[in-house]
């Protein structure tokens, strides 16, 4: 779901803003079961078989989740050694703000 989003976005439709289809698949996501479990596996395959766009729009999305519904996980911590075992993440334009915004304010809103 997440790579067909980011491949509308890539069109020009709307993706990752309220609104969006992005908006969508968050909605649809929310009440899932061990959601930030599956995100983190889903995290992992991301990393292993697509770009890196897709993959950290995944480690976007799970520490969104991670932090709002696990507050006491140590989200930087994770974030970090995430980026540190995979360099595609750290790669990532936007590796540096994530990690900024997460220590200033805990968890970063998906909008």
């Amino acid at each position: 779901m997440i790579r067909e989003v980011e491949l509308a976005a890539s069109e020009g439709f709307p993706a990752w803003e309220r609104g969006g289809y992005g908006q969508s698949v968050i909605v649809l996501l929310w009440d899932s079961q061990d959601l930030c479990e599956n995100l983190h596996s889903a995290l992992l395959l991301a990393c292993q078989g697509l770009d890196a766009d897709v993959a950290f729009q995944v480690l976007v999305i799970y520490q969104y989740f991670l932090g709002i519904k696990k507050p006491e996980a140590d989200l930087k911590g994770r974030v970090s050694r995430l980026m540190k075992k995979h360099p595609m993440l750290a790669g990532h334009d936007f590796s540096s703000e994530l990690l900024a915004l997460i220590e200033e304010f805990g968890w970063v809103d998906m909008f």
